[in-house]
């Protein structure tokens, strides 16, 4: 099975521009560069339940960290940002992640050329950069600890109704694809590859090799109807078990392989 569509070009490019003209406004001069990556550009695009994943490159002048806006910024941004009606968008959530240029986090993997697109100015150097071994070492850290994000979720949940469950099931699944194609890579395939692969691809590399069932599928499965089901706890929850389920297991797989 292939690659499911990209979201509709014609939004991709009406929503960007909006992020660009509230980013420019808040940032002007200090924004170096901005870019929209992920399934709404590469495919595996899942109508209102997908992200839209925009990262912000500033100065460092108006930066308090690598990964953290000053407050000069930070608020004017998010009090602009605050009006965007997302599901217009056909998009669960808009994701922008502000990043110092030339101060990146430590660790730091950029996306790969082919998973995003540059919407103004420039990207940072690191962005030319791919290390397979970086993407190896970087993926056995990160499957190590998706065990707490299984207790983070399950805190989360155990109080909320069911109309406040969607939230967190659709952030057990944003978290388990990473985990998906870190588990193809710890499984020993060639991490540039992995990152240019569908999801579905991936599934069919790492589900038969470490599950019984099809836990990751079953999810994306039902993702597919999100616009329906995202109120309905009898879907939702299913939904979550799985995710865990298998989190739970891909955070084993380092101590195995």
């Amino acid at each position: 099975m292939g690659r499911t569509p990209p979201m509709d070009p014609a939004l991709v490019d009406a929503l960007s521009q909006e992020m660009l003209d509230i980013a420019e406004s808040v940032f002007g001069s200090a924004m170096t560069g901005m870019i929209v990556k992920g399934s709404a550009i590469k495919g595996d695009f899942i109508p209102y339940f997908s992200d839209f994943d925009v990262h912000l490159f500033a100065d460092d002048r108006v930066m308090r960290g690598p990964l953290v806006p000053d407050i000069s910024v930070a608020i004017p941004f998010q009090e602009r940002f605050s009006a965007i009606d997302v599901d217009a968008w056909q998009v669960s959530q808009i994701q922008v992640m502000m990043i110092a240029a030339d101060n990146p986090p430590h660790g730091w993997i950029p996306p790969l050329p082919g998973s995003y697109r540059v919407i103004a100015g420039n990207t940072p150097p690191s962005y030319n950069n791919v290390d397979s071994d970086r993407f190896k070492h970087q993926a056995k850290l990160n499957l190590s600890g998706y065990a707490r994000w299984v207790e983070t979720l399950l805190g989360r949940i155990v109080d909320k109704p069911d109309h406040q469950l969607a939230d967190s099931v659709r952030l057990a699944g944003t978290i388990m694809k990473a985990a998906l194609y870190e588990a193809a890579i710890e499984l020993g395939d060639d991490p540039v590859d992995v990152w240019n692969r569908s999801l579905q691809e991936i599934l069919q590399t790492v589900e038969p090799q470490v599950f019984d069932n099809r836990p990751a599928s079953r999810y994306y499965e039902r993702a597919w109807n999100w616009r329906d089901i995202r109120t309905d706890g009898n879907e939702l929850r299913p939904m979550l078990a799985d995710a865990l389920s298998t989190l739970d297991k891909l955070s084993s797989l380092p101590d195995l392989s």
